[in-house]
Protein backbone atom coordinates (compact mmCIF):
# COMPACT_ATOMS: atom_id res chain seq x y z
CA UNK A 1 0.00 0.00 0.00
CA UNK A 2 0.98 3.35 -0.96
CA UNK A 3 2.42 5.71 1.86
CA UNK A 4 1.43 8.82 -0.47
CA UNK A 5 -0.59 11.26 1.39
CA UNK A 6 -0.12 9.56 4.70
CA UNK A 7 0.14 12.20 8.01
CA UNK A 8 2.10 11.06 10.50
CA UNK A 9 1.42 13.73 13.83
CA UNK A 10 4.44 13.71 15.76
CA UNK A 11 6.09 16.23 19.04
CA UNK A 12 9.64 16.67 16.95
CA UNK A 13 10.49 16.21 13.49
CA UNK A 14 12.34 12.56 13.12
CA UNK A 15 15.81 12.60 12.26
CA UNK A 16 16.32 12.41 8.41
CA UNK A 17 17.70 8.74 8.29
CA UNK A 18 14.62 7.85 10.83
CA UNK A 19 11.80 9.60 8.60
CA UNK A 20 9.33 7.81 6.50
CA UNK A 21 9.27 9.06 2.72
CA UNK A 22 6.18 10.38 0.88
CA UNK A 23 4.71 11.54 4.11
CA UNK A 24 3.42 14.60 5.89
CA UNK A 25 4.64 14.77 9.08
CA UNK A 26 3.16 17.37 11.56
CA UNK A 27 4.78 18.44 14.68
CA UNK A 28 3.12 20.17 17.01
CA UNK A 29 4.12 23.28 18.42
CA UNK A 30 5.38 22.94 21.77
CA UNK A 31 2.97 24.74 24.29
CA UNK A 32 -0.05 25.59 21.42
CA UNK A 33 -2.28 23.30 19.79
CA UNK A 34 -1.35 23.95 16.47
CA UNK A 35 0.69 21.84 14.08
CA UNK A 36 3.32 22.23 11.07
CA UNK A 37 3.57 20.74 8.24
CA UNK A 38 6.90 18.90 7.09
CA UNK A 39 6.74 17.69 3.47
CA UNK A 40 8.84 14.49 3.17
CA UNK A 41 9.29 13.23 -0.70
CA UNK A 42 10.65 9.80 -2.09
CA UNK A 43 14.25 10.68 -1.53
CA UNK A 44 13.54 11.44 2.12
CA UNK A 45 14.13 15.16 1.92
CA UNK A 46 12.33 17.78 3.17
CA UNK A 47 10.21 19.72 1.29
CA UNK A 48 9.12 23.32 1.62
CA UNK A 49 6.18 25.57 0.10
CA UNK A 50 6.85 27.05 -3.05
CA UNK A 51 7.44 30.98 -3.29
CA UNK A 52 4.69 32.30 -5.66
CA UNK A 53 5.11 35.94 -7.71
CA UNK A 54 7.79 36.26 -5.38
CA UNK A 55 6.08 36.41 -2.31
CA UNK A 56 6.64 34.29 0.95
CA UNK A 57 3.15 32.43 1.39
CA UNK A 58 4.07 32.23 5.11
CA UNK A 59 6.34 33.73 7.47
CA UNK A 60 9.97 32.02 8.61
CA UNK A 61 9.60 30.99 12.09
CA UNK A 62 11.93 29.35 14.54
CA UNK A 63 9.76 26.31 13.96
CA UNK A 64 9.92 25.92 10.19
CA UNK A 65 13.59 24.64 9.98
CA UNK A 66 14.46 21.60 11.00
CA UNK A 67 17.80 20.63 12.05
CA UNK A 68 19.07 17.82 10.17
CA UNK A 69 22.78 17.51 10.68
CA UNK A 70 23.26 14.47 13.16
CA UNK A 71 26.56 16.21 15.01
CA UNK A 72 24.14 19.13 16.12
CA UNK A 73 21.02 16.95 16.92
CA UNK A 74 24.02 14.75 18.99
CA UNK A 75 24.79 18.17 20.82
CA UNK A 76 20.45 17.90 21.31
CA UNK A 77 19.84 20.89 18.54
CA UNK A 78 17.57 20.05 16.80
CA UNK A 79 15.54 23.47 16.01
CA UNK A 80 16.64 26.78 14.58
CA UNK A 81 15.71 28.07 17.83
CA UNK A 82 17.87 25.95 20.37
CA UNK A 83 20.94 26.81 17.43
CA UNK A 84 20.31 30.31 17.35
CA UNK A 85 20.51 30.47 21.12
CA UNK A 86 23.86 27.92 21.37
CA UNK A 87 25.06 30.36 18.25
CA UNK A 88 24.61 33.07 20.46
CA UNK A 89 26.17 31.56 23.65
CA UNK A 90 29.42 30.87 21.51
CA UNK A 91 29.35 34.36 19.93
CA UNK A 92 29.24 35.96 23.79
CA UNK A 93 32.67 34.18 24.67
CA UNK A 94 34.35 35.16 21.79
CA UNK A 95 36.88 37.87 22.77
CA UNK A 96 37.03 41.00 21.11
CA UNK A 97 40.38 42.25 18.91
CA UNK A 98 41.88 45.08 21.07
CA UNK A 99 42.73 47.98 19.69
CA UNK A 100 44.65 49.67 22.77
CA UNK A 101 47.92 48.90 24.66
CA UNK A 102 48.03 47.09 27.95
CA UNK A 103 49.97 45.57 30.74
CA UNK A 104 50.43 42.55 32.79
CA UNK A 105 49.61 44.65 36.12
CA UNK A 106 45.69 45.84 34.07
CA UNK A 107 45.60 42.78 31.82
CA UNK A 108 46.73 39.63 33.98
CA UNK A 109 45.87 36.87 31.96
CA UNK A 110 45.68 35.38 28.29
CA UNK A 111 44.56 32.73 26.04
CA UNK A 112 45.75 29.25 26.10
CA UNK A 113 44.86 26.19 24.05
CA UNK A 114 45.99 22.59 24.31
CA UNK A 115 45.68 19.84 21.76
CA UNK A 116 42.45 19.08 22.12
CA UNK A 117 40.89 23.05 21.02
CA UNK A 118 40.23 23.82 25.00
CA UNK A 119 41.39 26.74 26.11
CA UNK A 120 42.40 28.19 29.83
CA UNK A 121 43.13 31.10 31.03
CA UNK A 122 46.98 32.14 31.66
CA UNK A 123 48.98 34.24 33.50
CA UNK A 124 50.27 37.37 31.33
CA UNK A 125 53.47 37.49 33.42
CA UNK A 126 55.04 34.57 32.02
CA UNK A 127 55.16 35.68 29.00
CA UNK A 128 59.12 36.58 28.25
CA UNK A 129 60.38 34.73 31.17
CA UNK A 130 64.07 33.23 30.49
CA UNK A 131 67.17 32.48 32.35
CA UNK A 132 68.37 36.24 32.75
CA UNK A 133 64.93 37.41 34.62
CA UNK A 134 63.36 34.74 36.04
CA UNK A 135 63.80 32.16 39.28
CA UNK A 136 63.17 29.13 37.72
CA UNK A 137 62.93 25.73 38.60
CA UNK A 138 64.04 22.77 36.54
CA UNK A 139 62.50 19.79 36.02
CA UNK A 140 63.21 16.27 35.09
CA UNK A 141 65.67 16.30 32.21
CA UNK A 142 66.01 20.37 32.35
CA UNK A 143 68.91 21.54 30.90
CA UNK A 144 70.62 23.78 28.29
CA UNK A 145 72.63 23.00 25.04
CA UNK A 146 74.13 25.85 23.37
CA UNK A 147 74.16 25.48 19.69
CA UNK A 148 77.09 28.62 18.96
CA UNK A 149 78.99 30.42 21.09
CA UNK A 150 77.59 31.61 23.86
CA UNK A 151 78.20 34.97 26.32
CA UNK A 152 77.49 36.04 29.31
CA UNK A 153 78.25 40.00 30.21
CA UNK A 154 77.86 40.88 33.74
CA UNK A 155 79.13 44.62 33.17
CA UNK A 156 80.06 44.45 36.53
CA UNK A 157 77.00 42.82 38.52
CA UNK A 158 77.30 40.29 40.75
CA UNK A 159 76.76 36.76 39.45
CA UNK A 160 76.18 34.07 42.14
CA UNK A 161 76.00 30.32 42.48
CA UNK A 162 74.67 29.48 45.89
CA UNK A 163 73.43 26.32 47.35
CA UNK A 164 76.29 23.72 45.82
CA UNK A 165 76.67 20.86 47.16
CA UNK A 166 79.81 20.31 49.03
CA UNK A 167 82.04 17.83 47.39
CA UNK A 168 85.12 18.41 49.04
CA UNK A 169 85.97 15.71 49.80
CA UNK A 170 84.64 13.93 46.81
CA UNK A 171 87.92 12.58 45.04
CA UNK A 172 86.26 12.67 41.55
CA UNK A 173 85.52 16.26 41.88
CA UNK A 174 89.30 17.09 40.72
CA UNK A 175 88.65 19.76 38.10
CA UNK A 176 88.65 23.57 37.79
CA UNK A 177 86.55 25.94 36.35
CA UNK A 178 89.00 28.92 34.89
CA UNK A 179 89.37 31.47 32.37
CA UNK A 180 91.60 33.09 29.87
CA UNK A 181 92.39 36.83 29.87
CA UNK A 182 89.26 37.12 27.16
CA UNK A 183 86.77 35.76 29.44
CA UNK A 184 86.76 32.14 27.82
CA UNK A 185 85.65 29.94 30.02
CA UNK A 186 86.89 26.13 30.16
CA UNK A 187 87.74 24.05 32.84
CA UNK A 188 91.87 22.16 33.83
CA UNK A 189 93.36 19.87 36.41
CA UNK A 190 94.90 23.33 37.64
CA UNK A 191 98.33 22.94 36.72
CA UNK A 192 99.09 26.05 34.95
CA UNK A 193 96.91 28.24 37.52
CA UNK A 194 98.85 26.83 40.34
CA UNK A 195 102.63 27.40 38.95
CA UNK A 196 101.35 30.77 37.67
CA UNK A 197 99.84 31.30 41.51
CA UNK A 198 103.67 32.34 42.80
CA UNK A 199 104.08 35.48 39.92
CA UNK A 200 100.93 37.19 41.35
CA UNK A 201 102.26 36.91 45.74
CA UNK A 202 104.77 39.46 46.99
CA UNK A 203 107.63 38.20 48.92
CA UNK A 204 105.93 38.13 52.30
CA UNK A 205 102.72 36.71 50.86
CA UNK A 206 104.93 33.64 49.12
CA UNK A 207 106.64 32.77 52.29
CA UNK A 208 103.32 32.54 54.60
CA UNK A 209 102.11 30.31 51.58
CA UNK A 210 104.90 28.38 51.71
CA UNK A 211 104.95 27.91 55.26
CA UNK A 212 101.39 27.25 55.54
CA UNK A 213 102.15 24.65 53.53
CA UNK A 214 104.97 22.92 54.56
CA UNK A 215 102.50 22.46 58.18
CA UNK A 216 104.41 25.67 59.78
CA UNK A 217 107.63 24.82 59.50
CA UNK A 218 109.81 27.32 57.87
CA UNK A 219 110.50 27.52 54.08
CA UNK A 220 113.06 30.00 54.10
CA UNK A 221 115.89 29.43 51.89
CA UNK A 222 118.45 26.58 53.48
CA UNK A 223 121.92 27.41 53.70
CA UNK A 224 125.19 25.45 54.61
CA UNK A 225 127.95 26.84 55.73
CA UNK A 226 130.12 23.91 57.18
CA UNK A 227 130.28 20.51 57.02
CA UNK A 228 131.89 18.34 60.01
CA UNK A 229 133.94 16.19 58.99
CA UNK A 230 134.59 17.30 55.41
CA UNK A 231 136.64 13.98 54.75
CA UNK A 232 136.39 10.46 55.95
CA UNK A 233 137.44 7.28 54.97
CA UNK A 234 135.54 3.93 53.24
CA UNK A 235 135.92 2.23 56.28
CA UNK A 236 132.77 0.09 57.47
CA UNK A 237 131.42 1.84 60.20
CA UNK A 238 129.19 4.82 60.80
CA UNK A 239 130.58 8.24 60.30
CA UNK A 240 128.07 11.33 62.29
CA UNK A 241 128.32 14.09 59.38
CA UNK A 242 127.04 17.77 61.11
CA UNK A 243 125.90 20.42 59.24
CA UNK A 244 125.76 24.24 60.11
CA UNK A 245 123.62 26.60 58.46
CA UNK A 246 120.70 28.50 58.05
CA UNK A 247 116.82 27.10 57.88
CA UNK A 248 117.74 24.09 58.75
CA UNK A 249 114.83 23.20 60.99
CA UNK A 250 113.48 21.10 58.78
CA UNK A 251 109.53 19.33 59.42
CA UNK A 252 110.32 16.17 61.14
CA UNK A 253 107.15 14.46 59.38
CA UNK A 254 108.15 15.95 55.52
CA UNK A 255 111.84 16.34 54.92
CA UNK A 256 114.60 14.09 53.23
CA UNK A 257 118.06 14.34 53.52
CA UNK A 258 120.54 12.56 50.06
CA UNK A 259 123.75 11.94 49.16
CA UNK A 260 124.28 13.37 45.66
CA UNK A 261 127.50 13.05 43.08
CA UNK A 262 129.59 16.15 43.02
CA UNK A 263 127.61 17.65 39.67
CA UNK A 264 124.88 18.48 42.72
CA UNK A 265 122.18 16.13 39.99
CA UNK A 266 122.60 12.67 40.20
CA UNK A 267 121.52 10.86 43.81
CA UNK A 268 124.01 8.44 45.02
CA UNK A 269 121.76 7.20 48.02
CA UNK A 270 118.75 8.56 50.76
CA UNK A 271 119.65 8.85 54.29
CA UNK A 272 116.76 6.80 56.21
CA UNK A 273 115.05 9.39 58.36
CA UNK A 274 115.70 7.05 61.44
CA UNK A 275 119.39 8.15 61.07
CA UNK A 276 119.18 11.88 60.85
CA UNK A 277 118.92 14.69 63.83
CA UNK A 278 116.95 17.65 63.58
CA UNK A 279 117.01 20.44 65.87
CA UNK A 280 114.82 23.12 65.97
CA UNK A 281 117.21 26.32 66.40
CA UNK A 282 117.09 26.21 62.33
CA UNK A 283 121.26 26.12 62.41
CA UNK A 284 122.29 22.60 63.12
CA UNK A 285 121.45 19.13 61.62
CA UNK A 286 123.22 15.82 61.78
CA UNK A 287 122.83 12.01 60.62
CA UNK A 288 125.02 9.19 60.12
CA UNK A 289 125.91 6.84 57.21
CA UNK A 290 127.94 4.17 56.41
CA UNK A 291 130.21 5.14 53.45
CA UNK A 292 131.81 2.11 52.44
CA UNK A 293 130.20 0.89 49.73
CA UNK A 294 130.63 4.80 47.89
CA UNK A 295 133.52 5.35 45.64
CA UNK A 296 136.52 7.53 46.48
CA UNK A 297 135.72 11.23 45.42
CA UNK A 298 133.39 14.16 46.16
CA UNK A 299 129.99 14.13 47.30
CA UNK A 300 127.30 16.78 47.85
CA UNK A 301 124.10 16.68 50.39
CA UNK A 302 120.96 17.55 49.20
CA UNK A 303 118.21 18.28 51.52
CA UNK A 304 114.30 18.62 51.48
CA UNK A 305 112.05 20.70 53.41
CA UNK A 306 108.86 19.57 52.20
CA UNK A 307 108.41 22.41 49.73
CA UNK A 308 111.96 22.82 48.08
CA UNK A 309 115.24 21.30 47.42
CA UNK A 310 118.49 22.41 48.79
CA UNK A 311 122.38 20.78 47.36
CA UNK A 312 125.02 22.57 49.11
CA UNK A 313 128.11 23.69 47.44
CA UNK A 314 130.41 22.49 49.83
CA UNK A 315 131.01 18.90 49.63
CA UNK A 316 132.33 15.27 51.79
CA UNK A 317 135.31 13.81 50.31
CA UNK A 318 135.74 10.04 50.80
CA UNK A 319 139.37 8.85 50.79
CA UNK A 320 141.26 5.46 50.77
CA UNK A 321 143.09 6.61 54.20
CA UNK A 322 142.91 9.42 56.55
CA UNK A 323 145.36 11.60 57.90
CA UNK A 324 146.00 9.51 61.01
CA UNK A 325 147.24 11.46 64.67
CA UNK A 326 149.54 9.10 66.57
CA UNK A 327 148.29 8.89 69.74
CA UNK A 328 151.21 7.16 71.06
CA UNK A 329 153.46 10.55 70.36
CA UNK A 330 151.44 12.09 73.33
CA UNK A 331 152.58 12.70 76.85
CA UNK A 332 150.54 13.75 79.71
CA UNK A 333 150.66 15.78 82.38
CA UNK A 334 148.88 15.23 85.45
CA UNK A 335 147.66 17.11 88.99
CA UNK A 336 146.38 15.33 91.99
CA UNK A 337 145.26 17.25 94.94
CA UNK A 338 147.47 15.23 97.21
CA UNK A 339 150.80 14.91 94.67
CA UNK A 340 152.95 11.95 94.15
CA UNK A 341 149.60 9.67 95.63
CA UNK A 342 149.89 6.19 94.28
CA UNK A 343 147.20 3.96 91.45
CA UNK A 344 145.26 7.10 90.87
CA UNK A 345 145.55 7.92 87.00
CA UNK A 346 146.81 5.39 84.59
CA UNK A 347 147.34 6.95 80.86
CA UNK A 348 148.61 5.84 77.99
CA UNK A 349 148.56 7.59 74.18
CA UNK A 350 145.34 8.34 73.65
CA UNK A 351 143.73 6.22 77.24
CA UNK A 352 143.42 7.12 80.44
CA UNK A 353 141.96 5.78 83.51
CA UNK A 354 141.15 6.94 86.99
CA UNK A 355 140.42 5.60 90.16
CA UNK A 356 139.49 7.20 93.34
CA UNK A 357 141.77 6.93 96.13
CA UNK A 358 141.34 8.33 99.80
CA UNK A 359 144.75 9.23 99.82
CA UNK A 360 144.87 11.94 97.50
CA UNK A 361 141.63 13.30 98.70
CA UNK A 362 139.39 12.08 101.59
CA UNK A 363 136.09 11.18 100.36
CA UNK A 364 133.00 13.64 100.82
CA UNK A 365 129.90 14.96 98.52
CA UNK A 366 131.70 18.36 96.98
CA UNK A 367 132.13 19.60 93.92
CA UNK A 368 135.77 19.90 93.77
CA UNK A 369 138.52 18.57 91.37
CA UNK A 370 140.95 16.17 92.88
CA UNK A 371 142.10 15.07 89.68
CA UNK A 372 143.41 16.63 86.53
CA UNK A 373 145.91 15.52 83.20
CA UNK A 374 146.91 17.48 80.32
CA UNK A 375 148.62 16.36 76.83
CA UNK A 376 151.02 17.81 74.90
CA UNK A 377 150.71 19.62 71.51
CA UNK A 378 148.23 18.36 70.01
CA UNK A 379 147.22 19.84 66.86
CA UNK A 380 148.81 23.23 65.49
CA UNK A 381 147.56 26.32 65.47
CA UNK A 382 144.53 26.30 62.48
CA UNK A 383 144.91 22.78 61.86
CA UNK A 384 141.30 20.98 61.55
CA UNK A 385 140.84 18.17 63.23
CA UNK A 386 138.18 15.37 64.15
CA UNK A 387 138.76 13.13 67.28
CA UNK A 388 136.24 10.55 68.48
CA UNK A 389 135.96 7.67 71.34
CA UNK A 390 134.32 6.47 74.53
CA UNK A 391 134.01 8.14 78.08
CA UNK A 392 132.66 6.20 81.27
CA UNK A 393 132.00 6.52 85.36
CA UNK A 394 131.49 4.00 87.79
CA UNK A 395 130.10 6.53 90.62
CA UNK A 396 127.01 5.98 93.27
CA UNK A 397 124.44 8.32 92.11
CA UNK A 398 124.71 12.07 93.05
CA UNK A 399 127.91 11.84 94.31
CA UNK A 400 128.97 14.88 92.58
CA UNK A 401 132.08 12.39 90.82
CA UNK A 402 132.37 14.24 87.56
CA UNK A 403 134.71 13.76 84.46
CA UNK A 404 135.69 16.12 81.72
CA UNK A 405 137.37 15.85 78.45
CA UNK A 406 138.19 18.67 76.98
CA UNK A 407 140.44 20.81 74.79
CA UNK A 408 142.64 23.53 75.99
CA UNK A 409 145.27 26.33 74.74
CA UNK A 410 148.61 24.35 74.70
CA UNK A 411 150.18 27.46 76.33
CA UNK A 412 147.91 27.19 79.56
CA UNK A 413 148.69 26.13 82.64
CA UNK A 414 147.30 22.79 84.05
CA UNK A 415 145.21 23.57 87.61
CA UNK A 416 142.51 21.85 89.45
CA UNK A 417 140.25 24.26 87.88
CA UNK A 418 138.28 23.43 84.56
CA UNK A 419 139.86 25.73 81.93
CA UNK A 420 138.69 23.61 78.80
CA UNK A 421 137.43 25.47 75.95
CA UNK A 422 135.29 22.40 74.84
CA UNK A 423 134.28 19.76 76.51
CA UNK A 424 132.58 15.90 77.33
CA UNK A 425 131.39 15.58 80.49
CA UNK A 426 129.83 12.89 82.82
CA UNK A 427 128.61 13.25 85.76
CA UNK A 428 127.59 11.53 88.77
CA UNK A 429 123.81 12.22 88.79
CA UNK A 430 124.59 10.28 85.64
CA UNK A 431 123.37 12.82 83.05
CA UNK A 432 125.79 12.21 80.16
CA UNK A 433 126.28 16.25 78.88
CA UNK A 434 128.34 18.16 76.30
CA UNK A 435 129.03 21.98 78.55
CA UNK A 436 130.82 24.48 77.21
CA UNK A 437 132.36 27.57 78.76
CA UNK A 438 129.52 29.84 77.34
CA UNK A 439 127.26 29.75 80.14
CA UNK A 440 123.96 28.45 79.70
CA UNK A 441 125.30 26.22 76.59
CA UNK A 442 124.23 22.72 78.28
CA UNK A 443 122.71 19.41 76.29
CA UNK A 444 121.60 16.91 78.44
CA UNK A 445 121.55 12.87 77.39
CA UNK A 446 119.64 11.53 80.35
CA UNK A 447 119.91 8.32 82.10
CA UNK A 448 118.73 6.43 85.13
CA UNK A 449 120.40 6.98 88.36
CA UNK A 450 122.49 3.78 89.23
CA UNK A 451 123.88 3.17 85.41
CA UNK A 452 127.67 3.51 85.14
CA UNK A 453 127.20 5.31 81.42
CA UNK A 454 129.73 4.21 78.98
CA UNK A 455 129.16 7.51 75.97
CA UNK A 456 130.19 7.73 72.97
CA UNK A 457 131.55 11.22 71.58
CA UNK A 458 133.24 13.58 69.26
CA UNK A 459 134.72 16.71 68.75
CA UNK A 460 135.77 18.66 65.82
CA UNK A 461 137.38 21.85 64.60
CA UNK A 462 136.84 23.02 61.16
CA UNK A 463 137.97 26.43 60.58
CA UNK A 464 137.00 28.51 63.69
CA UNK A 465 134.00 26.07 63.94
CA UNK A 466 133.87 23.71 66.81
CA UNK A 467 131.40 20.78 66.74
CA UNK A 468 131.04 18.53 69.32
CA UNK A 469 128.69 15.77 69.50
CA UNK A 470 127.81 13.16 72.25
CA UNK A 471 125.50 9.65 72.06
CA UNK A 472 124.20 7.84 74.97
CA UNK A 473 121.82 4.99 74.07
CA UNK A 474 119.19 6.62 72.09
CA UNK A 475 120.02 9.77 72.78
CA UNK A 476 122.37 12.08 70.70
CA UNK A 477 123.02 15.96 70.91
CA UNK A 478 125.11 18.41 69.08
CA UNK A 479 126.39 21.84 69.11
CA UNK A 480 128.29 24.12 66.86
CA UNK A 481 130.03 27.20 68.25
CA UNK A 482 132.71 29.24 67.25
CA UNK A 483 135.85 28.53 69.31
CA UNK A 484 139.81 29.30 69.03
CA UNK A 485 142.62 28.35 66.17
CA UNK A 486 145.15 27.94 68.46
CA UNK A 487 147.49 24.81 69.22
CA UNK A 488 145.67 22.60 71.23
CA UNK A 489 146.00 19.95 74.09
CA UNK A 490 144.04 17.16 75.33
CA UNK A 491 142.49 18.02 78.96
CA UNK A 492 140.56 15.71 81.50
CA UNK A 493 139.55 16.72 85.05
CA UNK A 494 137.78 14.61 87.73
CA UNK A 495 135.86 15.56 91.11
CA UNK A 496 135.80 14.01 94.42
CA UNK A 497 133.52 11.51 95.21
CA UNK A 498 131.52 9.83 98.47
CA UNK A 499 132.72 6.40 97.59
CA UNK A 500 135.53 4.89 99.50
CA UNK A 501 138.15 2.60 97.88
CA UNK A 502 136.22 -0.50 97.72
CA UNK A 503 133.87 0.21 95.92
CA UNK A 504 136.13 0.68 93.03
CA UNK A 505 134.96 4.20 91.31
CA UNK A 506 136.86 4.72 88.32
CA UNK A 507 136.64 6.83 85.37
CA UNK A 508 138.54 7.43 82.08
CA UNK A 509 138.10 7.52 78.38
CA UNK A 510 139.47 6.02 75.31
CA UNK A 511 140.34 8.27 71.91
CA UNK A 512 139.71 5.71 69.12
CA UNK A 513 140.13 7.70 66.18
CA UNK A 514 141.94 11.07 65.48
CA UNK A 515 143.00 12.65 62.24
CA UNK A 516 143.33 16.09 60.38
CA UNK A 517 142.04 17.23 57.41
Amino acid sequence: MSNIGKIIRVNALPPATERETNVIYQVAAPGAATYTDYAIDANGDLKTHAVVDGSIPVALSDDHVSISDLDLIADGITTQAEYNSVTKEKVRQKLNRPANDGNVLDYPKIVGLNDNGDVARLPAGDLGKNIANSSLTSVTGAGLTLGADWEMKTIGKNYTISGLADVSNDPAFNTFITQNPAGKVGKSNGKQSFLSLPATMSDAERTAWKTAMNGGWTTNTMSVAAITPPVIDKQDRNYWISLRGANLNLPPTSFSVDIMAADGVTKIATIPNSQVQLYQNGLDLMFYYNFKNLAIGEYKIRLWNGVAYYVTSLTIKIVSALNAINLNNLTWETKLFTPNTQNVITVSGGSMSYNARAANKPFARENLIVAALKSSEFVTAGQNFIISGTMRLSDAAFSLMNIVLGLINTNNTLALTNNAHFQISISSNNIANHTKTIAGDTLFAVGTPNDQPVINWSIARNGNLFIVYIQYGSYVNMSTRTGIEDALSLVSYINNTTNNDTTGADAGFNIQSAYTF
